[in-house]
């Protein structure tokens, strides 16, 4: 399997562990009306930054490739880089949800726990399409040649949280995330 397609659905594995985390914070909201909101800021930070700025440009660079050789899913493609713009946003909502909710009034706790269970559902189904629909049909249709291409076009970043080396920022997620069973 080509090393971009690799490196996309590890992340993609990274990001559901965080999604996960997402998810049991939202559980406690709906339990005890409470969840770590200091854990939720440093997530949605980590959210807002790699998949925002390296993640999805990677795969945004693995559409050129497969739109050229398959015109044919210019509405699928089209609607994959909306959901990346979409999540954008709503990881900014969730962001300031979240700084509101940590401030304890019970209607910013509510607000926090439905937008937790809608942008759990917009980014779980977002991966979901990549996996089962675009990522097949790249390792079916793309070429060698378009691999390389691919390959040249992608940032050499490394991952700040799940990467060989961990970012300052981001030592007491990880942390978290581990103590955490995720």
């Amino acid at each position: 399997m080509p090393e971009i397609l690799d490196r996309l659905r590890a992340e993609h594995r990274d990001l559901a562990c965080l999604l996960a985390v997402i998810a049991r914070q939202s559980q406690q909201l709906h339990r005890e009306g409470r969840a770590d909101c200091g854990l939720l800021q440093q997530i949605v930070a980590y959210l807002g930054n790699y998949p925002e700025l390296v993640h999805h440009p990677r795969e945004d660079v693995l559409y050129v490739c497969l739109l050229a050789r398959s015109p044919n899913l210019d509405g699928v493609i089209a609607d994959i880089r909306d959901q990346h713009v979409e999540l954008g946003r709503q990881t900014e909502a969730l962001a300031q949800a979240v700084a509101r909710a940590a401030s304890g009034t019970s209607d910013a706790v509510s607000a926090l726990a439905e937008m937790c269970a809608s942008y759990l559902a917009a980014y779980r189904q977002h991966l979901e399409t990549e996996e089962t629909v675009l990522f097949p049909l790249a390792e079916r249709d793309l070429t060698a040649g378009d691999w390389e291409v691919c390959a040249d076009a992608v940032s050499p970043a490394s991952d700040p949280l799940f990467g060989a080396e961990v970012g300052v920022q981001y030592h007491a997620l990880l942390d978290s995330i581990k103590r955490s069973g995720a």
